[in-house]
């Protein structure tokens, strides 16, 4: 029983953690005259299986606004590709995991921005140096785009 109290109290302690760094990143985009991106609610129309791998093709186009380049997130904050062409009434999304697409990623623990490169079938690989202290559920960020997060290290492979 204690235990689980501990554990309550610890992830109390996160969410409170959490809470207060938003608030502080918040600010300091203010202060910096940082403006919040604005984003358009897509459906898909197509996904892979149906369309070429990696690639998505949603229900928004140029006269909801979409623009070729712009960032595709879903879930609010998981940056999963760009915009590769937008049509009048829909758009072609090419998935951070395609093969051969690559992006500036910045990944926590290390502390480091790498290039990610895509490998297909939603694999997405980060190359860090030798020796940097790199460990599995590390966070990697998109760092261009407003809290675009790619997801986390999920296996590392040291290659010399």
């Amino acid at each position: 029983m204690e235990s689980l109290r501990q554990q309550l109290a610890a992830r109390n302690y996160d969410a409170f953690t959490i809470r207060r760094l938003q608030t502080e990143n918040e600010t300091l985009r203010e202060l910096l005259g940082l403006r919040k991106e604005s984003r358009i609610v897509a459906g898909v129309l197509a996904r892979p299986n149906q369309i070429p791998y990696d690639t998505l093709l949603i229900d928004k186009g140029e006269t909801d606004g979409i623009v070729d380049g712009a960032v595709v997130y879903v879930e609010g904050a998981i940056a999963i590709g760009a915009v590769v062409a937008a049509y009048p009434q829909s758009a072609l999304v090419r998935l951070a995991s395609a093969p051969g697409a690559r992006s500036t990623a910045y990944v926590f623990g290390p502390n480091i921005f790498t290039e990610a490169e895509g490998r297909g079938g939603g694999v997405l690989r980060v190359a860090v140096p030798q020796g940097a202290p790199l460990a599995v559920g590390d966070m990697v960020m998109l760092p261009a785009a407003d809290g675009g997060v790619y997801g986390e290290i999920a296996a590392i492979e040291s290659v010399e």
